[in-house]
């Protein structure tokens, strides 16, 4: 069984504040975590 999240963060950068998103992937027997590779625009790619 697998657990997912996606959350959203604020960052600085020089055009100011945009919104990084990061998916989470959770196996709930081994609990172990994989995480994606931040985006700023996420999509079905």
């Amino acid at each position: 069984m697998w657990q997912c999240d996606l959350l959203s963060k604020k960052i600085v950068s020089k055009t100011g504040l945009p919104d990084v998103f990061v998916l989470v992937l959770l196996h709930v027997e081994t609990r172990r975590v994989y995480i994606s590779r931040a985006t700023y625009k996420p999509d079905q790619a």
